[in-house]
């Protein structure tokens, strides 16, 4: 039997790390190894798109896992930021790689046979405790159609393959986004950039090529259980991002990156005029799913739609 493999597509600032945790920590459902993300498919979608520029940027500021050199250290992001059991420290990894065997992985060349290879061997360790591995990598989301052709049923034949991809309230999302960035300017950058995403389009795209679960994440925190490959999903790990308390959101445990996002409040001037920017992607949305989540900002009725 082939082992599971959960494989997030996105999106960034929507609840990735806490949907992670709910999985990873709270229900031990899978687990991603050395660290939840590591964006190794995009790292070789870009080498293989001879995007060397994109391809150096990418490796020296998101790939390079600093514990190749330094495995006592704290990681990329510093102490307090990872839950312990699922990074690099995790008695689940350390101790069971050498240091040859993660340079073998994580340094070039890269292959897809070597991002097998990975989570075989990750497999091995886990497969009496978790039910799947996993790769919570965001840039998966920008994995190009062409990669996905390529690539998917080499995957396919080596993992049964459950895609996930979380969405947020696009404006709020990406004013996250933005806020993140720390530019001199977020209102205007804000606009100048917006809508960098469309949820439809990126649906499409994957689920082309595998079996797609769509989670909301406003909805996913609503209490109410959820499922994932027919397993309950019922303790849910907290998540700074609902209710949206923009720059007052709660200091939870490891979830810094959230938290840590906004710093600027959104008002509501500035939802109203990126109502009009946004309505695009809302519409989009509903014409491909058949309705618009309660919570989000725009809905059927704002739309201008009749959904009797």
């Amino acid at each position: 039997m082939k082992p599971k493999l959960v494989l997030s597509a996105g999106t960034s600032w929507s609840g990735t790390t806490p949907l992670y945790y709910t999985f990873a920590v709270n229900h031990k459902l899978c687990h991603g190894g050395h660290e939840k993300e590591h964006g190794y498919l995009h790292l070789l979608d870009l080498t293989e798109q001879n995007k060397t520029i994109d391809k150096i940027k990418f490796y020296s500021k998101f790939f390079r896992p600093k514990w190749l050199d330094n495995p006592d250290g704290s990681g990329r992001k510093g102490p307090g930021r990872k839950h312990p059991l699922v990074n690099q420290h995790s008695p689940l990894v350390k101790g069971l790689w050498t240091q040859e065997e993660l340079k073998k992985h994580y340094t070039s060349p890269f292959s897809i046979e070597k991002y097998i290879s990975y989570y075989k061997k990750h497999w091995s360790h886990i497969k009496h405790e978790y039910k799947a591995v996993a790769d919570f990598s965001n840039p998966n989301s920008n994995l190009s159609d062409q990669f996905l052709q390529k690539y998917a049923p080499i995957l396919k034949e080596h993992f049964d393959i459950t895609v996930v991809m979380i969405f947020r309230d696009p404006i709020r999302r990406f004013w996250s986004v933005i806020n993140a960035r720390r530019p001199d300017n977020i209102e205007k950058l804000f606009f100048e950039w917006s809508p960098d995403i469309c949820y439809s389009t990126l649906y499409k795209k994957w689920k082309k090529h595998f079996n797609v679960k769509i989670i909301v994440m406003e909805e996913f925190w609503d209490g109410k259980p959820n499922e994932l490959m027919g397993y309950l999903i019922d303790n849910i790990y907290p998540n700074a991002y609902v209710p949206d308390l923009g720059i007052n959101a709660p200091h939870i445990s490891y979830l810094n990156d959230q938290w840590e996002s906004d710093i600027e409040v959104l008002t509501p001037e500035i939802i109203e005029r990126a109502k009009v920017v946004f309505a695009p992607i809302y519409k989009k949305w509903y014409d491909t799913f058949g309705y618009i989540p309660q919570s989000w900002t725009h809905n059927e009725k704002t739309l201008g739609m009749d959904c009797r």
